[in-house]
């Protein structure tokens, strides 16, 4: 978790098409693929934005592995969970192949450490705690399922990228079981598995299949880190990573406690090792009362760091040429935002319901994403326009055109 290595990652490149999808920026690159930022385009230039992973050129013609991956894929969906983001897929044909997932807004912890160093910051300690105790849970909730799975369902490629801290300082993790798709016999000769080696357990190192306690160590590993503010291990080669994780994790952490329930995981017995509810439950006990400072702490954090969306609102033309007020009287239009839905309602002027005809009056006008419902000109609120992604300056520019109304932006959500 380099910060140096991680500014480059995420950034601006020209778009490009993926099947139905337009990439439009680089969010991160692991073993599967690389991941972007995508939109759909629907009616009126409305949009909606989705996480696209393109599978590695060298994937995308495996028969093989992409049957073990929509295998991998059905699996995950079936663990709901709030803190897991679940994928679809495999899509496309045998040049391009891709998973799509629901866009997280947010930055994942490579990424986060990265704009705090930018600042001559760290991420504060009972903050990582947090962070670590969401995760824990999350993948705890997916090793407890042993309905779908005799032995529940591990993660099998936990790393800091697989973590994702929303706009608003919630803790998502991606990629669930997916990484066991790719059936690894040695992940040091795979150069695009960089981002995850560091974080991998003996056992994977030496070529045994994922368990739920490997998961365990990958939590333990990332949370040293984020004590130590170093990786615990420098990989070299296998033989040169197996080494040093017999050594011990090198770095001091902040906090001498937390240290040993990192130390607790990255035993080298799976047997020894806690299991990630356990993992929780002892991160819950040692932040105790500073649990929910600690999780107000992370939603200031990620809202001095994360942008947010775009937001505004709408004005409705009137008769006479009498200006609407905005943003809230009755005769005007407004739009209510965050960062994960936009609901746009449109208000009638009073004096202006003779102008009916110019709105649209098909019951409906569908797009992917929602609806326009049927215009009634008797009611003050006359439509609704409810979308899935958050919205930016020119989707709300486009929704206004689409209803007949004219945009003005606005620095927050009404």
């Amino acid at each position: 978790m380099d910060p140096t290595s991680a500014s480059p990652v995420m950034g601006s490149r020209p778009a490009f098409r993926l099947g139905p999808y337009t990439c439009v920026e680089r969010l991160s690159v692991g073993p599967l693929g690389e991941t972007f930022r995508a939109k759909i385009y629907g009616l009126g230039g409305l949009e909606s934005v989705f996480a696209v992973k393109r599978l590695h050129p060298g994937l995308a013609g495996d028969e093989r592995l992409l049957a073990r991956l929509a295998t991998l894929v059905r699996l995950a969906a079936r663990v709901q969970h709030e803190a897991l983001v679940r994928a679809d897929g495999p899509e496309g044909d045998g040049l391009e192949r891709w998973l799509a997932s629901e866009y997280v807004h947010g930055l994942d912890l490579p990424h986060l450490v990265y704009a705090l160093a930018s600042r001559g910051e760290r991420l504060a300690v009972d903050l990582a705690a947090v962070v670590v105790l969401d995760a824990a849970r999350a993948l705890g909730y997916a090793h407890g399922r042993t309905d779908l799975l005799a032995d529940g369902v591990a993660h099998a490629g936990f790393s800091p990228q697989s973590v994702i801290v929303t706009a608003e300082g919630r803790v998502k993790v991606v990629d669930l079981c997916l990484p066991r798709a790719l059936a690894r016999t040695d992940w040091m000769a795979d150069p695009h598995a960089a981002t995850v080696v560091p974080y991998l357990s003996p056992e994977v190192l030496q070529e045994e299949p994922p368990q739920l306690a490997s998961d365990v160590w990958s939590l333990g590993a990332v949370l040293w880190e984020l004590l130590a503010v170093g990786a615990p291990f420098e990989p070299r080669d296998r033989d040169g990573l197996l080494a040093a994780v017999e050594a011990g994790p090198i770095g001091v952490p902040r906090d001498p406690a937390l240290g040993e329930v990192a130390r607790a995981c990255l035993r080298l017995s799976p047997g020894a090792r806690p299991t990630a509810m356990g993992l929780a439950e002892v991160l819950a006990h040692h932040l105790g009362e500073r649990e929910l400072g600690a999780r107000s702490g992370l939603a200031g954090l990620a809202k001095r760091l994360i942008p947010r969306r775009a937001t505004g609102m709408f004005q409705l033309p009137v008769l006479a040429g009498t200006p609407a007020p905005m943003p809230a009287s009755p005769s005007g239009a407004m739009a209510k935002a965050d960062a994960g839905r936009v609901t746009a309602r449109f208000w009638l002027p009073p004096q202006a319901t003779a102008e009916a005809a110019r709105f649209p009056t098909a019951p409906e006008r569908r797009r992917p994403t929602g609806q326009f419902p049927a215009f009634i000109p008797d009611r003050r609120e006359i439509a609704t326009a409810p979308t899935q992604a958050a919205p930016s300056a020119a989707r709300l520019a486009d929704a206004a055109r689409v209803a007949g109304a004219a945009w003005a932006p606005a620095g927050g959500a009404p």
